[in-house]
């Protein structure tokens, strides 16, 4: 049923965290696309309703991080470690 309350009720909220300047200022998805992703879907052009759900996840999470910073170094690999480091096991079975 997402599909359908993303054409309904919930459009102005998908419209709001999707297009608005919150989620665009941490630059992670193409404006344009989201925006064509957006129309469509509310057109009837398109089914968008699981990928809008997912990006809707997204958004809720971004907004949650504090700053673009914060966002891109939780996005970022883990650093592995010197080669030269002693290994630690992940259990210890002592």
């Amino acid at each position: 049923p997402a599909d359908q309350w993303l054409r309904g009720h919930l459009l102005a909220p998908l419209k709001e965290r999707l297009l608005g300047a919150a989620f665009r200022r941490h630059e992670l998805l193409e404006e344009s696309a989201v925006e064509a992703l957006v129309t469509e879907h509310e057109e009837g052009l398109a089914n968008h309703g699981h990928l809008l759900w997912g990006l809707l996840s997204l958004a809720a999470w971004a907004e949650s991080v504090s700053s673009p910073r914060a966002l891109a170094a939780t996005l970022a690999p883990p650093r592995a470690a010197p080669m030269d480091a002693p290994a630690t096991p992940a259990f210890n079975f002592a």
